[in-house]
């Protein structure tokens, strides 16, 4: 295993210049490839770079308009990443969630939104997605979604496939927060 880590540490200087530009690879590696990333929303081109279609978790920068993040959620990268955490400067919104809701992410387990500012419109639209089928973790703590927007999502299709669900520090009354916890751990 020393072998294995000295290898890593040897070739890592390396790989993370062979990335696509606007993509970083994050200390991890399977069998010599990277499968944890990171990517730069408005530094990622369209290109269909085989590099990226081995990575798994993927950290997203939504440095981009709600509308090219769109075009970019539908690259042929976000197909097949288990998870996604979304992490930047510049606040997704309401409409940056929806253009993430517009992707479609057939392998995705885990979504991370933490501190985006999504409110209830932008859970909304997640809520309505049809692109997260094997979506089972969301973290959408800190997010200013109320006891409506915590509504809509007891109601959608996706509370049955989510086993956890963090939603701390949003301002959701005790009793519709107690309606999630019993089929639902948090983290």
């Amino acid at each position: 295993m020393t072998r294995v880590r000295q290898l890593l540490y040897a070739w890592d200087t390396v790989w993370q210049k062979e990335m696509p530009k606007g993509c970083k690879t994050l200390a991890y590696h399977r069998r010599g490839f990277a499968y944890r990333g990171a990517i730069t929303a408005s530094q990622f081109d369209d290109t269909d770079d085989p590099r990226l279609h081995l990575l798994e978790y993927l950290e997203l920068t939504p440095d981009v308009s709600p509308r090219r993040l769109a075009v970019v959620m539908k690259q042929s990268v976000f197909t097949r990443v288990k998870e996604l955490v979304v992490r930047g400067d510049r606040l997704l919104g309401w409409a940056g969630a929806g253009a993430i809701a517009e992707g479609e992410y057939p392998r995705l387990e885990r979504l991370v939104l933490a501190r985006q500012s999504i409110g209830n419109i932008g859970l909304r639209a997640l809520c309505e997605s049809w692109g997260l089928p094997r979506l089972r973790e969301l973290d959408v703590r800190a997010n200013d979604i109320t006891d409506d927007g915590l509504a809509t999502l007891i109601r959608s299709s996706l509370i049955i496939k989510l086993r956890r669900i963090e939603l701390s520090e949003n301002p959701i009354s005790v009793a519709m927060r107690d309606r999630v916890r019993p089929g639902h751990r948090e983290w």
